[in-house]
């Protein structure tokens, strides 16, 4: 019998450097991921806000991950604005509120406001001439407050130029980069509003990714990829439901016709039937309110950005008069048909609380809409589809008047913010009367004199929000809602 040959020393060098490259490769595989598992435990606390910012674009998200290194910076940001609401605040709540309303929605267009007092007073012809260059949704408030309030407007153009100077001074005492971010903050102030009333998540996902981008990117991806997957799932389940229930579907179409004319928008059937729906990207500029001056005070939930009523219903009018679905309805259009027709589309209360049923673990704003205004809600007729059990009492009687668009007539309550954020509530100078008004966006008649309102002394106060998504978070992209995007005020 042959000797059996023993490897040579060269063989034990090549099977030892083998083991250990797979030692290395393995081992730091398993090290990276225990050394990411205390930030994976702590984001995950946040999975609703973490849900909303992974669905922002690549640039965007970029952006926040930058912005979240640095604390001290969001801090001086909210402090700033926390100054020039008040600022605004003080200078409009002497008008009406028709005023009031005006001056909050040209706010949001800081170039138009510039153009219209720079060369001084225009006059009636002028104004007229004018006008008819701005954008559609706001020549009739132009037209209006023009001339009527063109003391207010100056002073608002002023406060502009200053916010510009004080912004830029702060900023640029970071790098380069970290410049740029803020500057994409402030012109997304859901997100600006997330970050600086949750600053303990803000804190950490800086910390995650200043230790490891990569591994913080590839987590926001598969948390990205994770949502847009039960996201479709889950519209594909509420249109087929939907589908089968042809009480719920023509309820849906009066709830979307009856919602387009509280807020004083046309509702054209044939315009939207006999669109071209083409495969290319539609592109529509929202422009929000002013971060620097809130939203208006009067609202009771996060608004951030006025939509159309296709946005908030979910669908638009396909060929054939189809509903083309490409969302589920807004938390702002759920709050609403609840707060003024809790009994009228008794089938679609029953497919809303049909589909909650179906879907207990899901985290839309949606679904929680549903169970704070239908599951917990004794007025909803959920079990009972059909005939209404009682009057509709808390319908709107302003005619086309918006009912989330009308300051009161009276005073300036407390704001009574939803979580999960919180605006800054502004404290009085006196104790005031208590309001009766309800905790929601409502229609106010016009009052006979100006509003009576007490003069804010002290900066509000940011109160922590319990945790939970983006504020106007209905409108963070989602798989189904990449086709329109913001962009920030001119």
């Amino acid at each position: 019998m042959k000797p059996t040959s023993r490897p040579g020393p060269g063989y034990a060098k090549w099977a030892t450097a083998i083991l250990f490259g797979a030692f290395c490769l393995f081992g730091s595989i398993g090290f990276a991921q225990d050394r990411n598992a205390p930030y994976h435990s702590l984001l995950e606390q946040d999975r609703t806000i973490v849900e909303s910012l992974s669905m922002y674009p690549d640039d965007i998200l970029k952006s926040v991950l930058v912005t979240a290194q640095y604390p001290d910076a969001l801090t001086k940001i909210s402090q700033l604005q926390n100054s020039t609401q008040i600022e605004f605040l003080e200078l409009v709540q002497i008008y009406a509120p028709k005023d009031q309303e005006a001056l909050y929605e040209l706010a949001r267009y800081p170039g138009v406001i510039h153009a219209l007092v720079k060369d001084g007073k225009m006059s009636k012809a002028e104004l007229k001439e004018w006008v008819p260059t701005l954008p559609e949704e706001i020549q009739a408030e132009a037209k209006r407050i023009g001339r009527k309030r063109f003391d207010a407007l100056s002073q608002i153009d002023q406060m502009n130029a200053n916010i510009d100077i004080a912004l830029d001074e702060l900023v640029r005492r970071y790098p380069r980069e970290v410049q740029g971010a803020l500057y994409d903050m402030v012109g997304l102030p859901e997100i600006m509003e997330v970050l600086t009333s949750n600053m303990t998540f803000a804190v950490n996902l800086g910390a995650a990714y200043r230790d490891d981008p990569a591994w913080t990117a590839s987590y926001l991806k598969q948390v990205a990829v994770e949502v847009a997957e039960a996201q479709a799932s889950e519209l594909a389940d509420f249109q087929a439901q939907l589908a089968a229930d042809p009480e719920a579907y023509r309820e849906m179409q009066q709830a979307a016709r009856q919602y387009a004319k509280d807020q004083g928008e046309q509702y054209d059937y044939n315009k939207y039937q006999n669109m071209d729906f083409s495969p290319e990207v539609n592109v529509r500029v929202y422009h929000h309110y002013s971060y620097w001056y809130g939203y208006p005070y009067w609202f009771s939930t996060p608004y951030w950005r006025p939509m159309p009523w296709y946005m908030h219903a979910g669908f638009v009018w396909g060929p054939g008069g189809n509903m083309v679905f490409f969302g589920l309805p807004s938390a702002w259009y759920m709050h609403w048909q609840y707060r003024y027709y809790p009994y009228r589309y008794a089938h679609l209360n029953a497919h809303y609380y049909r589909h909650y049923q179906r879907h207990p673990h899901s985290q839309t704003r949606f679904h929680r809409s549903v169970r704070n205004e239908v599951v917990q809600n004794p007025n909803v007729p959920v079990n009972r589809p059909g005939r209404p059990i009682g009057p509709e009492t808390n319908r709107p009687t302003h005619g086309n008047q918006s009912p989330s668009t009308r300051p009161p007539s009276t005073q300036r309550p407390a704001r009574d913010i939803q979580p999960p954020t919180q605006r800054p509530t502004v404290t009085p100078a006196r104790p005031s009367v208590p309001s009766n008004r309800p905790a929601t966006p409502t229609v106010r008649p016009a009052p006979t004199t100006r509003p009576s309102m007490p003069t804010p002394t002290q900066r509000p106060v940011t109160t922590p929000s319990n945790r939970g998504g983006l504020s106007h978070t209905d409108w963070a992209p989602s798989a189904v809602n990449l086709w329109v995007w913001f962009a920030p005020s001119d």
